[in-house]
């Protein structure tokens, strides 16, 4: 299935994305990330260490050490600015090519 639906407009994916999920600018990247034929973008790897801070909150509230509360309010400061910094990134600085996979 190479060829587009005869009634399908190309471009209206856009209006998805825009509408439900991202703002303009989202659209703007994941668009450029199509053209350049880029393989995918490592957002996990761009917040590991909030995954990571994750595994620590997430036990001490399974264990019953701490309410989820207090264990989240204690990480939501420092969780909260590692996202920020990541979210600063360029989004060139957070594609994967294949040759990077491997």
């Amino acid at each position: 299935m190479t060829e587009p639906y005869p009634d399908e407009d190309p471009e209206e994916w856009k209006d998805y994305y825009i509408e439900r999920l991202y703002d303009t600018k989202s659209v703007e990247v994941i668009e450029m990330l199509i053209n350049k034929g880029l393989s995918k973008v490592d957002w996990f790897a761009s917040f590991d260490d909030v995954l990571q801070m994750s595994y620590t909150f997430m036990a001490e509230i399974q264990n019953g050490s701490k309410t989820p509360q207090v264990a989240i309010s204690e990480v939501a400061q420092q969780a909260q600015t590692l996202l920020d910094n990541a979210l600063k990134k360029n989004p060139e600085e957070l594609i994967k090519t294949e040759e990077s996979a491997e």
